[in-house]
């Protein structure tokens, strides 16, 4: 009788288990956010022209997470911008100017930073499939922009 009754509650007990996962979800290695794009580039002494980071195969929000840091400063007041480009369910999209870097900034504070002095930018959208995701920098006014280095992540939030 008690071997009976252990077995129905080992039974019981996994049933519940099982209950359990499907009714919540089991966390996994593909839960969100999933890293999706990365940029990493050094010492760069021009702009970028456009470049795709990822093209979604379905719509999603998406966060795409940004670091700029000036290697060679400059004397001359300029700015590295950096600017993204998506399509949304209102049409193409433009960050423009998303993050200003100075050109003339030096440690500890020669990194793109965000109003109060946080390092990094961060912008967060919602892209439509088969759209590519886009990134580019371009150089403000001088000409003379010393050298930057970039780093970039993409995440897929839902």
């Amino acid at each position: 009788m008690k071997k009976t009754f252990a077995v129905f509650a080992l039974v019981l007990l996994v049933a519940f288990a099982v209950v359990g996962v499907s009714a919540s979800g089991p966390a996994s290695a593909s839960s969100f956010p999933i890293i999706i794009g990365k940029i990493a580039l050094t010492n760069q002494t021009a702009a970028i022209a456009p470049t795709t980071v990822f093209t979604p195969v379905q719509d999603g929000l998406f966060r795409m997470s940004v670091y700029m840091t000036q290697t060679a400063p400059t004397s001359s007041t300029d700015y590295w911008f950096f600017n993204a480009n998506w399509t949304d369910d209102a049409g193409a999209e433009l960050a423009h100017q998303a993050c200003a870097l100075p050109t003339t900034v030096t440690p500890p504070n020669a990194y793109v930073g965000e109003v109060g002095g946080n390092p990094g930018c961060v912008l967060v959208f919602r892209a439509k499939a088969g759209i590519p995701i886009t990134y580019s920098t371009v150089e403000g006014f001088s000409g003379s922009g010393g050298a930057y280095s970039i780093y970039l992540a993409l995440e897929r939030l839902m």
